[in-house]
């Protein structure tokens, strides 16, 4: 947050909005990979690094990348770092390619009465000459948790754009008539400090408040799948309905179970995170636990399957950090 502000100065921004940017640090969102809605236009925080200085287990500290875009040909090693939750080296020093902040924005926030008339809405847009800085579908759950101005409905797709004036104008029109003919319920167009309330809320969901939920979910599948996917873990026999926040085009969606009281809660959980899990890969995709119970981490992998990819991270750690210093057990396969 206080990078953002200071960029803000500048009329810059950095396109990362992970949760809690009040909290969270530059080291912290890549080394996990974290991202939010603004993924949709600009990518993950790895597609935003364009140098990297890091120390490596044995003390030795590499450079790559540089401090413009366009850098020498070669590997992106920095991509290495990113995300791999600092088994492979410590991140020290970072440059990012920075983005002008839009001249104007606008967000809509569109409502609808069953899941499939939204995501097949936000699939259109996805397909349409609208480009969105994020396109977010959620659910009533997500909207009462927050301070979102009130809306009938039970399933939403939130849309921001930007731009000048004119072009502004054009995409919030063309939003607005694509989801109408999608079968929206209603319709509201926000701007200023009400629609970033409401992506912060988006970005925040689930990392918030007293209450936070048990078990969180993200899985990453092909677009077209993500309705098949919120459908399935709804209809799963786990005892409690999961919230979610999911980015159609992307093929992203996150799935929070909140907690709930009684001897069944571990159970609970375990049935929730094998459904997500196994619906993830019946459907071609994968889902990474990003929280569960402690007493269940030591029964699974909360990363998932690599499939045969894990053979080569084996290598990267073995060649990067042979005596197992970094980070020992913390990324998938044990690595």
């Amino acid at each position: 947050q206080a990078v953002q502000e200071i960029l803000a100065e500048s009329g810059q921004f950095l396109a990362m909005d992970s949760a809690r940017s009040d909290q969270a640090t530059i080291g912290g969102i890549l080394a996990s990979g974290a991202s939010g809605p603004l993924k949709w236009q600009y990518g993950n925080p790895r597609d935003l690094v364009i140098g990297m200085k890091v120390v490596q287990a044995d003390g030795t500290i590499t450079k790559s990348g540089g401090q413009v875009v366009k850098n020498v040909s070669g590997y992106d090693m920095a991509r290495l770092h990113v995300g791999g939750m600092g088994t492979l080296g410590i991140i020290c020093e970072v440059s990012f390619k920075l983005t002008p902040k839009p001249a104007n924005e606008k967000t809509a926030l569109v409502a609808f009465s069953d899941l499939k008339s939204c995501c097949d809405a936000a699939i259109s847009i996805f397909n349409s000459q609208v480009a969105p800085l994020a396109l977010t579908v959620f659910d009533s759950a997500v909207l009462s948790a927050s301070s979102i101005p009130d809306i009938a409905g039970d399933h939403f797709l939130a849309v921001r754009l930007g731009g000048r004036s004119r072009a502004l104008t054009r995409m919030t029109d063309e939003t607005i008539k694509t989801s109408q003919s999608a079968g929206a319920t209603n319709v509201e167009i926000l701007e200023g400090d009400s629609a970033l309330d409401l992506w912060k809320h988006l970005s925040d969901f689930g990392w918030e408040g007293d209450a936070l939920p048990n078990v969180v979910v993200r899985a990453s599948l092909l677009p077209n799948q993500v309705k098949a996917y919120v459908d399935a873990i709804g209809a799963s026999s786990t005892g409690v309905a999961p919230s979610c926040v999911a980015s159609p085009g992307y093929g992203n969606v996150m799935v929070f179970w909140r907690s709930h009281s009684g001897a069944d809660d571990l159970e609970s959980s375990r049935a929730a995170i094998q459904t997500a899990q196994a619906e993830a890969v019946k459907l071609g995709g994968s889902a990474i636990i990003e929280r569960c119970p402690v007493e269940l981490k030591s029964e699974l992998d909360v990363w998932g399957e690599a499939g045969d990819s894990i053979e080569i991270m084996r290598r990267l750690k073995q060649q990067y950090d042979p005596k197992g210093i970094l980070s020992p057990g913390r990324f998938i396969g044990g690595i």
